[in-house]
């Protein structure tokens, strides 16, 4: 047994050199952003590594598959002190299929990270430099940590089109930010009727009522690129229902959704 005086010496070394400080666990967020630019949006991730007052991210934008604007960008952002807002900047390299026209792109992200570190939302512009081919670009985004993003909500329904008297069903996914909606809808005509087509993906800023035209067109077999439809949504019923109508070109119609389920995934995948 070490002597009284030993263990004394211990305890008081021990209370008096600082214990190593290791670096924050990277704060993870899944988000969705809207290039303005080009009024399409997509997918966003990001990584935030906090340390000694600094932040350094890294960014991951992609565009909604399959999409006439496509928007690529990814890559990693020096340390700059944290403040709020805090603005970072770094050179695209997207490794993503169907980008490398972004490649030597310069990404600048303005960020402001909320004091619990839940959500995180800014802007970013998109600037050519280094040989690539990008489209210049200014959005937004929003982001939220995982375990309390903003759930995806489900609405089944019909919808007829009155320009020839068809009915339809109409199925529409959609998550709610404070900034940004985003979601996908799907219109089908009805078993052994005729075929009808009509959706794709969107996002667009908060609004009401909502008017979005869907990109990337109809996936369902025989179907395509559907046009360029205009929707416009209105929510009643306390958000259970959801009411709207739309045209293209010729078309136009009706339709009327309820709220089916509520999907809480951590992104909205396409």
């Amino acid at each position: 047994m070490k002597p009284p005086f030993l263990l004394l010496i211990v305890l008081l070394v021990a209370l008096y050199v600082p214990a190593r400080v290791d670096a924050a666990e990277p704060l993870v967020y899944t988000g969705i952003f809207l290039n303005e630019t080009v009024e399409r949006g997509g997918d966003l991730a990001l990584t935030l590594t906090v340390n000694q007052g600094q932040v350094q991210t890294r960014a991951n934008f992609t565009a909604l598959v399959p999409s006439s604007a496509a928007l690529c960008g990814a890559g990693e952002t020096a340390p700059v002190t944290l403040t709020m807002p805090f603005t970072s900047t770094f050179v695209s390299r997207d490794l993503d299929l169907g980008c490398g026209f972004d490649w030597g792109a310069t990404y600048t992200l303005t960020s402001t990270l909320q004091a619990n570190q839940t959500q995180l939302v800014g802007t970013f512009a998109v600037r050519n430099s280094g040989g690539s081919l990008a489209t210049p670009a200014q959005g937004r985004f929003e982001a939220w940590r995982t375990d309390v993003a903003p759930v995806h909500e489900r609405y089944l329904g019909t919808f007829v089109n009155t320009t020839i008297g068809a009915p339809g069903t109409v199925a529409l996914q959609i998550q709610r930010g404070e900034q940004l909606v985003a979601g996908t809808i799907d219109f089908d005509g009805l078993p052994g009727g005729q075929v009808l087509c009509g959706g794709g993906t969107f996002v667009v800023p908060v609004a009401e009522p909502l008017r979005f035209t869907p990109d990337g067109g109809d996936r369902d077999l025989g179907c395509g690129l559907s046009g360029a439809l205009v929707i416009e949504l209105v929510t009643t019923d306390n958000g259970a229902q959801i009411i709207g109508t739309y045209r293209g070109g010729v078309q136009a119609g009706t339709l009327t959704l309820r709220r089916a389920r509520v999907v809480a995934l951590p992104a909205l995948r396409r």
